[in-house]
């Protein structure tokens, strides 16, 4: 098998707020303030994001609870259990990038109400890139 690390950029697709909120810990509809505030936030990260992925094949060996990758063991006997019956895996890391950590450090102090729904945005923009 190929050693090769593959890396691209995807587009992201447009932000679901009510996944964003549900992350924020939003459980009821937000009122006019709290949607105006997140909205404030996505425009300011507009612009901000590097969205990632990089990912590489990988012949995998299982043996009991333990699946070795080839560059690490791991041992879980669900993983085992879901892989049994692969020959291989594909591994992959995404990222959109430093720019939402600097926001969410940016309002860590000045507006903890900010830096919760860009960490929320963050949590959304990540599992619709993944």
């Amino acid at each position: 098998m190929e050693n090769t690390v593959y890396v691209k950029s995807y587009p992201l697709p447009p932000v679901d707020v009510n996944e964003a909120m549900r992350y924020a810990g939003v459980k009821a509809e937000p009122d006019d303030r709290l949607r105006s505030l997140f909205f404030e936030c996505v425009d300011e990260l507009d612009g901000k994001l590097n969205n990632k992925v990089c990912f590489r094949e990988v012949n995998i060996r299982i043996e009991n609870d333990t699946v070795d990758l080839g560059f690490m063991k791991v041992c879980s006997a669900s993983l085992a259990e879901n892989l049994s019956g692969c020959g291989s895996a594909v591994i992959f890391a995404a990222t959109v990038g430093i720019g939402i950590d600097r926001l969410i450090a940016k309002y860590g102090t000045v507006s903890p109400t900010k830096a919760l729904l860009f960490q929320a945005l963050g949590a959304e923009r990540i599992e619709s890139l993944c």
